[in-house]
C-alpha cells in the first residue's frame, strides 16, 4: 500500500458478520477463552445478548472483555450493537427455517432414513461463493505480513535505504531491537512514506500510526516466535515459513498462544487431509484474491481458526467471508 489507511483492522465487517453467524448456527454456551465469569453464559442471560459476546470477543480479541460508558468504548460499543443486531437476525431465520420444515421429512421411529419420502426432492451441493474481496479485507493484512517476516528474520541490515537507514544502529547507537524491525516493516508495507517520520509534520501522521501499529506487532512478534517450535509439526513446509505464520496468526487473529497457534496448525493440516479439506484445497488453491492470491498459508488459517472454536464443518464457505488471518497469511507459502 501507498499510504496507511487510518482505520485499519478496525472496524472489521467481515469478521463481524462471520463469527455472528457461526455463534447462531453453532449456540456456544460456553467460552473458554476467558476466565470467569466471562466464561459460561449467566443464568437468565438473553442467549441473543451471550451469543453476541461470543461473537465480538472472537473479532476483537484484544478489545475490552466488558464494555462501559467512558469514551475509549465508544467504538466497541458500536461494534457490538451491529454484532448484536446481526445475530438477532441471525437467530430470527434460524428459528423460521426451522418451522418450515416439513413434518414428513423428518425420519421418525421405524422410518428408514436413506430412503427419502415421496415429497421430497433429490439432493444437491449448492455452488462454492465467490471469493469476496474489498478494501476493509485486505486494510492492514501487508502489515501483519511484514511484521510476522521481520520478527522472525530479525535482519540487522536493509538494502532499501542508504546511510544511515541501511542498518541497525546507523542512526543511533543505542536502537532498541524491536524499534529497528518496526523501521524495516513500516519501510517495507510503506515504500513510497517518509524515511525519517516528523511527529510535526500533519502530512505524517497516518505513517506515525502504522508504525506505532507495527511495533505492537513486532513485539508480540518477537515474543511469538521464541516459543514455537523450530520446525514446522508435521513437517511439509520450512521451519522459518512456518513460524512467520504462526507469528502472523497471533496478530491477525484470536489465536495468540503458541500452544494455541501449534494446535490450530495441527488440526488445519489434519483437516485438509481429508476428503472434504482436500477438495477445498484443490477448488480453491490458486485463486486470485484482489492483488493477492490464494495459497495453502491462508487456507490453513482459515481452518485453523474455524478448528479452535469447533466450526470446521463451515469451511467449505470460507469465501463468503475471508478473515483477517487469512489476508495476512496468505502468499506465505
Amino acid at each position: 500500500a501507498d499510504k496507511p489507511d487510518p482505520a485499519q483492522g478496525f472496524p472489521d465487517r467481515a469478521a463481524e458478520i462471520r463469527n455472528a453467524a457461526l455463534a447462531v448456527d453453532q449456540n456456544p454456551q460456553t467460552y473458554p477463552r476467558h476466565a470467569e465469569p466471562y466464561n459460561k453464559r449467566r443464568p437468565g442471560q438473553a442467549n441473543d445478548a451471550w451469543l453476541t459476546n461470543v461473537a465480538y470477543w472472537e473479532t476483537y480479541p484484544d478489545a475490552p472483555i466488558k464494555l462501559t460508558s467512558k469514551a475509549k468504548d465508544k467504538k466497541y460499543v458500536a461494534a457490538w450493537k451491529r454484532i448484536h443486531g446481526l445475530v438477532e437476525v441471525g437467530i430470527y431465520k434460524k428459528k423460521k427455517k426451522q418451522e418450515t420444515v416439513p413434518e414428513q421429512d423428518i425420519p421418525g421411529p421405524g422410518s428408514d432414513p436413506d430412503k427419502p419420502s415421496s415429497n421430497t426432492t433429490p439432493s444437491h451441493e449448492d455452488p462454492p461463493p465467490k471469493l469476496k474481496t474489498d478494501k476493509g479485507s485486505l486494510a492492514g493484512a501487508a502489515e501483519v505480513r511484514n511484521a510476522a517476516i521481520v520478527a522472525v528474520d530479525q535482519p540487522t541490515k536493509y538494502g532499501k535505504k542508504s546511510a544511515p537507514y541501511n542498518a541497525w544502529k546507523g542512526t543511533n547507537s543505542k536502537q532498541k531491537l524491536a524499534d529497528w524491525l518496526t523501521n524495516v516493516a513500516y519501510w517495507e508495507t510503506y515504500p513510497n512514506g517518509p524515511t525519517k517520520l516528523n511527529p510535526k509534520d500533519s502530512s505524517h501522521k497516518p505513517y506515525i500510526a502504522a508504525w506505532i501499529r507495527l511495533r505492537g506487532y513486532v513485539v508480540r512478534g518477537l515474543a511469538t516466535q521464541e516459543k514455537l517450535p523450530t520446525d514446522a509439526p508435521g513437517g511439509g513446509v520450512r521451519g522459518r515459513d512456518f513460524k512467520v505464520w504462526g507469528v502472523a496468526m497471533a496478530n491477525a487473529s484470536s489465536l495468540r498462544s503458541a500452544d494455541s497457534i501449534v494446535s490450530g496448525w495441527k488440526e488445519a493440516r489434519r483437516y485438509f487431509a481429508t476428503p472434504a479439506g482436500g477438495q477445498i484445497v484443490s477448488r480453491d488453491r490458486g485463486l486470485n484474491a484482489g492483488p493477492l492470491t490464494v495459497t495453502l498459508s491462508g487456507l490453513l488459517a482459515e481452518a485453523a481458526i474455524r478448528a479452535a472454536s469447533g466450526q470446521l464443518d463451515t469451511m467449505s464457505q470460507w469465501r463468503r467471508a475471508p478473515s483477517r488471518a487469512f489476508w495476512a497469511t496468505t502468499t506465505i507459502f
